[in-house]
């Protein structure tokens, strides 16, 4: 299957791009000055872990090509792990227990031979059926929809194909990222490679036998706002949140344009498009909007007037809406009760080297779950001690650095580099996570895993 890490592998990308890019990132860093002469002092303190982890998969589930657990979803009695894996195309995983040595693969390698799908990026329960959303850079984003019950291949489940390919622009709409249930309609967002953000609805039937996948309704193109910025491209996360007055609104992130700039950079690498891509990175400021099913209103400009990239994930906590972000300096944590007015919880990372994405937010046990991306120390996970967190002195830090403690400084590789999906399942936290840059360059990835513990 072509994909993009064929194309790296196959191209003779300049490999100053690499250390270029790394080196910038450091040097942007305001903690990176400290990290060199505090190693061992910062190092001493990470490695204790509130609570104890368990580790319940490793290895990518024995593919090391599944360097993403992208995905994590309860259903029917059952925990459901979707991975990201742009060899074999992505896979979906599951166990009644959670345990180590009882997890299944339950579908074919990217959910068909004839137009794999790479990465199983989210799930969600609606109408009683689980829904995955894909990603497929050769085919076009795709939904994919279960009832959970045993199919007629061995060990496979019942799987169907809720959309066509890209929506019906096939490859041109490549990515979808988020997905929520609004006013009783399932909602996906994608955006297609001529930064096109795009929204749209299912209104097919949800029997499962009688899914529909012509049967959606594009609720909004923002190239056609006229608050459009065009460096964003791409719809990011979605969340139905109920503000202090009372009133539903279904919340969307838009991010910014990357993906496509990538795509030009590792098929024809110049100059030029090397420094437009990195004015979007460091320059572009995404957007949050909400819906009320009729009008649009854009709000949560003040999450923007600092650094931050873009929004990466929102979660519903006590009645107020969290936001996390994308941010070179450290990512952000941000907070509103009435969806129009925010402030800032969490600044610079939590205050820890090289947390650059706060990458995943959740809910458990009535506590914020928080988890980053850091390419150098290895992921975050970060937990409240109140149900209301205002401030950096309301959270603590569960896990050691990459969940087992690994880094470059303490053993010299790369490691477990994002805490990317959570769940609840039998009453413990879950955590996916990935092994991204690993992958990236090509440093003998060691794919994804998945821990959990409870507290």
């Amino acid at each position: 299957m072509k994909n993009s890490f064929d194309i790296l592998l196959n191209k003779n990308v300049p490999k100053f791009f690499i250390v270029l890019s790394s080196v910038f990132i450091m040097i942007i860093n305001p903690c990176f000055s400290n990290v060199i002469s505090d190693t061992m002092s910062y190092q001493s303190k990470i490695g204790i872990s509130v609570i104890d982890w368990e580790q319940v998969v490793d290895g990518g589930f024995g593919n090391a090509n599944n360097f993403h657990a992208w995905s994590l979803e309860e259903y029917n009695g059952f925990l459901y792990v979707g991975t990201r894996n742009a060899i074999d195309g992505c896979q979906i995983y599951r166990s009644q227990t959670g345990d180590n040595n009882s997890w299944k693969k339950v579908n074919l390698d990217g959910f068909s031979n004839d137009s794999k799908s790479e990465g199983a990026r989210h799930m969600i329960v609606y109408a009683n059926l689980l829904w995955v959303i894909t990603i497929s850079n050769e085919y076009g984003a795709q939904v994919w929809v279960t009832d959970g019950e045993d199919s007629d291949y061995d060990g496979i489940i019942n799987w169907k194909k809720a959309n066509t390919d890209g929506f019906g622009q096939g490859k041109n709409i490549f990515e979808t990222r988020g997905i929520a249930v609004y006013d009783d309609k399932l909602y996906v967002g994608s955006g297609s490679k001529e930064n096109h953000p795009l929204l749209y609805r299912y209104d097919g039937s949800t029997e499962f036998n009688n899914i529909d996948p012509t049967n959606w309704s594009l609720v909004k193109d923002w190239y056609e706002d006229p608050n459009y910025n065009s460096d964003l491209f791409l719809v990011g996360d979605l969340c139905n949140f109920t503000d202090s007055d009372g009133k539903n609104y279904l919340y969307v992130s838009i991010i910014n344009g990357v993906t496509p700039l990538h795509w030009g950079l590792v098929e024809n690498f110049s100059i030029i498009n090397l420094l437009k891509t990195l004015k979007i990175i460091f320059l572009t400021k995404g957007q949050i909007w909400r819906y009320d099913s009729v009008n649009w209103e854009l709000v949560g400009k003040e999450v923007f007037r600092t650094t931050n990239q873009m929004v990466s994930t929102f979660a519903v906590l006590n009645k107020s809406l969290y936001a996390s972000t994308a941010n070179w300096l450290g990512g952000e944590i941000w907070k509103t009760e009435d969806g129009v007015n925010w402030y800032r919880v969490i600044k610079r990372g939590f205050h820890s080297p090289f947390n650059f994405y706060i990458w995943k937010l959740f809910a458990y046990n009535n506590k914020l779950i928080a988890g980053t991306f850091n390419p150098v120390l290895g992921c975050e996970v970060w937990a409240s001690t109140s149900d209301s967190p205002n401030r950096q002195r309301d959270f603590i830090k569960i896990n050691r650095h990459g969940m087992d403690g690994s880094n470059l400084f303490t053993t010299g590789q790369l490691c477990q580099d994002g805490a990317r999906s959570f769940e609840t399942f039998h009453e413990k936290l879950y955590v996916g996570t990935t092994n991204w840059i690993d992958l990236n360059t090509k440093l003998n990835g060691t794919g994804c895993e998945i821990w959990r513990g409870e507290f």
